[in-house]
């Protein structure tokens, strides 16, 4: 049996344990080979040999490939931080049933004699190692391919050095599966440890560039591509200060959370878990003394990241942090600067600080209205920042408003807070004609009656205690429409006692506004999956639901031409639950044509609203005109404007206590115009005005002055 081919040079003569020389067929791309049978006797008792005659197969050749290597960071990087490399070369995959890997020497030798020693023209053995076979460079290696970092851009420079404290290591890769020909492999840039080979960590300093090695021979188009390595592009080394950034430039005296943010990659030493910066955060006083300095650890949010956080929170002493603390407390005055000050490593002890402002909050209470009829509900919204201790929680407020009609009829309003972190408080209790106080869900009262709320405000800036108060009138019931009846002759009836219903349950409020624009959506339908519990938004997008059953529930809100959306909410005795929702316009479809269109006459309709003045500035108690347009299409409406259109005029509940506005509705003059009148009330603020004609409105700002 012979091997015929055209690359059979003596280069690939090799000889086994027993001296048996024999030649290693060129595999590598462009190789052609076939296999011959010398018959000695053939059937016409000749023999049969040579290029003619003997028996021979059709010629087979061998495909080899061309590597292509990669790291997952390009550019530039911090010095402290995992590089992952990965290599694609089928030429490496010498096992379809297991998992290969490149070879990992470990040298600790300077130089280019170790891996130019090392450097075979093959593939090698993972285990293997060099028995100067670099001398018949055709033959099969003993040795598997090396990968090589190195801060140098030629890794056969004469510079190079893999010893402790070099530049250059080499590092495996192992394939990613089963005959995949894909290899990955990983290792640890430092700016603080020498390099040590043994540990695939290489030493790196602020504008080194670091490279990565392989020697791809064969390829697909050479049989010995020994004396060319292919490099990755350099990732520059950067050592920048980390950027330090608070959530809150301004933070409440007491109970205050404040989340501070470090992102330096420099610091991220782990490729699988989050670090840890050990006390590298320090919160100390700028202009007044908060004890002793508060430090804390930064953990990474994330493995990989980069990104540090610690909580601060204020209040009346410093407390807690030090080693293996990641959040504390800080000592607050009124007016207080602290300095937060994160200490970086590289740049050596390099510094960022950030200033932290101390103020309290004048609180404020209010009622939602400036009366209430018998058997409604009041609602109370409270602000107050320093009663928001927690950024992570909506909390409950049980002890702190009181509503009373008189100093022996008082009680508790359940606070609620409207969201996570804002300090608003919102509370509900029913006014009622009968069936007496009762703590967190009635207090009985009259018509005629005067409701105060009252809320003591312990941290503000005054620097004392001071109550906040509030008034509404207590009003007849609300009318609820009975059936009629009709007498029968001669028969007068006898008048029945009137049963007053006896209130129970909670409230469900919030506004629905359009999530594109955030307007307020006019007329949406706000409902309980369970219960039949619903109600609908006025012209500010708020809608409140009473006399709800405690449970849970699903709440949903709809509005024409909106997608509707829902949420869960539980509903508590006697609180409110707040639910808010922004709708998304509804995507429209495209029509399917019909074959015949009828056509239908067109109306003039309204298209758009404007307002003169857009925004108002009254005095108290002084009164001005507002002239309201309504402007349809003028291929339609004579002018461009409707005329004969009704125009609606509403007040947001906050500014019913600030404006008045007559009349509450007008019809457009042939010009389109509609006027109002506008008059403010004694209280100072903001309030809204939104006016509507047909499906389109427009809202104006009213400013109430001293």
């Amino acid at each position: 049996m012979q091997v015929v081919g055209d690359d059979m040079s003596t280069a690939r003569r090799d000889s086994n344990s027993a001296g048996t020389v024999f030649s290693r067929i060129g595999g590598y791309y462009g190789g052609t080979y076939r296999v011959r049978y010398n018959d000695s006797v053939g059937a016409s008792n000749a023999y049969l040999g040579g290029d003619t005659l003997a028996i021979t197969t059709s010629n087979f050749g061998f495909t080899t490939y061309t590597g292509s290597i990669s790291t997952d960071i390009t550019g530039s990087s911090g010095p402290d931080t995992f590089v992952v490399v990965t290599l694609v070369d089928e030429d490496l995959n010498t096992s379809t049933g297991s998992k290969q890997t490149t070879f990992e020497a470990d040298a600790t030798t300077s130089g280019t004699g170790d891996i130019i020693f090392r450097n075979e023209n093959g593939l090698g053995l993972p285990s293997g190692s060099s028995t100067g076979n670099v001398s018949r460079g055709f033959m099969n290696g003993g040795t598997a391919k090396i990968l090589y970092a190195s801060t140098l851009s030629n890794i056969l420079d004469s510079s190079v050095d893999q010893a402790s404290g070099g530049n250059t290591i080499d590092f495996p890769l192992v394939e990613t599966a089963d005959n995949s020909g894909t290899f990955k492999g990983s290792f640890q840039l430092s700016s603080g440890t020498a390099t040590t080979n043994s540990s695939d960590l290489l030493k790196v300093s602020n504008g080194n560039s670091v490279y990565v090695f392989y020697n791809d021979s064969p390829s697909a188009t050479a049989a010995d591509n020994s004396s060319s390595y292919t490099a990755t592009s350099p990732i520059t080394i950067v050592t920048s200060l980390g950027n330090l950034s608070l959530s809150k430039d301004t933070a409440y005296l007491s109970g205050d959370t404040v989340v501070a943010t470090v992102v330096d990659v420099d610091r991220n030493t782990s490729l699988t878990s989050e670090d840890t910066l050990t006390t590298a955060l320090k919160v100390t006083g700028s202009n007044y003394s908060v004890g002793t300095d508060l430090t804390m650890n930064l953990v990474e949010n994330g493995v990989n990241t980069g990104t540090f956080l610690a909580t601060i929170t204020t209040g009346t002493t410093t407390s807690g942090g030090g080693t293996g603390a990641n959040s504390g407390v800080i000592k607050t005055i009124q007016g207080g600067v602290a300095n937060v000050v994160y200490t970086d490593t590289s740049p050596s002890s390099s510094s960022a600080t950030k200033g932290l402002s101390f103020s309290s909050f004048d609180a404020t209470a209010v009622f939602g209205a400036d009366s209430y009829g018998l058997n409604a509900y009041a609602l109370i919204t409270l602000a107050d920042a320093e009663r928001n201790t927690s950024n992570t929680v909506a909390q409950s407020l049980l002890s702190d408003i009181f509503i009373q009609t008189s100093s022996a009829n008082s009680t508790k309003v359940r606070m609620v807070e409207s969201g996570l972190d804002t300090g608003t408080f919102l509370g509900s209790i029913q006014v009622a004609s009968s069936g007496g106080t009762t703590e967190f869900s009635r207090i009985q009262a009259a018509e005629g009656d005067t409701l105060t709320i009252t809320y003591l405000d312990e941290v503000n800036t005054t620097g004392s205690s001071r109550t906040v108060t509030d008034t509404a009138l207590v009003t007849e019931p609300i009318p609820t429409p009975t059936p009629g009846f009709t007498p029968t002759p001669g028969f007068t009836p006898t008048p029945g006692p009137t049963v007053t219903p006896t209130p129970s349950g909670g409230v469900i409020t919030g506004t629905v506004v359009d999530a594109v624009t955030t307007l307020p959506i006019d007329g949406a339908t706000v409902s309980t999956d369970t219960g039949g519990f619903s109600a609908t938004t006025d012209a500010t997008g708020t809608y409140q639901i009473v006399n709800v059953a405690a449970g849970d529930y699903l709440v949903t809100a709809s509005a024409t031409g909106y997608d509707s959306s829902s949420q869960p909410v539980t509903v508590v005795e006697g609180a409110v639950a707040p639910a808010n929702f922004a709708l998304v316009p509804t995507i429209p479809t495209t029509p399917i044509p019909t074959p015949t269109v009828i056509p239908t006459p067109e109306i003039c309709e309204p298209e758009s609203v404007s307002v003169s003045p857009t925004s108002l500035k009254l005095k108290r108690r002084k009164s001005s005109e507002v002239t309201v347009t309504v402007n349809g299409d003028d291929t339609v409406c004579p002018g461009g404007v409707v005329a004969g259109e009704t125009v609606t005029a509403t007040i947001n509940a906050a500014g019913k206590k600030r404006i008045k506005i007559s009349p509450a509705s007008a019809t457009t003059d042939p010009s389109g115009a509609a006027t109002f009148t506008i008059t403010a009330k004694k209280r100072t603020g903001n309030a809204r005005v939104t006016f509507k004609a047909g499906d389109v409105k427009k809202s104006q700002t009213v400013r109430v002055r001293k």
